[in-house]
C-alpha cells in the first residue's frame, strides 16, 4: 500500500491537484467546499484547492496512523528507496515547483 501512495504522489503531477490525499487516494471534501489560493504579490486568485472538514482530517489521522504502523515495518533500505524516489522526482521537477511557490 506504501509503494502505491507514493507512487501516485509522485507520478500524479500532485502539485497540480486539488483534491485531498487522504488513504492513498485522491478525493473531493465531505462537504466538497474549496479554498481560494492567492497569489501574495497580486492579490489574484491563482487556484482554488478542497477545504478539509472535521470528518476529512478524522479519516487523514486514522490513515496516516495505518500507514504509520506499515512504514514502520518497511526495512530501512526499503523507506531510503522511497525517499530517494521522492527526492529525485523533486530535482527533477524543482522549475515547475519553484514557479508554483512564487507564483
Amino acid at each position: 500500500h506504501i509503494n502505491y501512495c507514493l507512487i501516485s504522489l509522485i507520478t500524479a503531477r500532485w502539485f497540480f491537484r486539488t483534491s485531498l490525499f487522504i488513504g492513498g487516494r485522491w478525493c473531493r471534501s465531505e462537504n466538497n467546499s474549496t479554498l481560494r489560493v492567492i497569489n501574495p504579490a497580486t492579490r489574484q486568485v491563482f487556484h482554488y484547492v478542497q477545504a478539509a472538514g472535521p470528518s476529512d482530517v478524522e479519516k487523514a489521522v486514522a490513515a496516516a496512523k495505518k500507514a504509520r504502523d506499515s512504514w514502520s515495518a518497511t526495512p530501512a533500505a526499503e523507506r531510503a528507496n522511497y525517499l530517494n524516489a521522492i527526492a529525485d522526482y523533486i530535482e527533477q521537477n524543482k522549475e515547475d515547483l519553484a514557479r508554483l511557490e512564487v507564483s
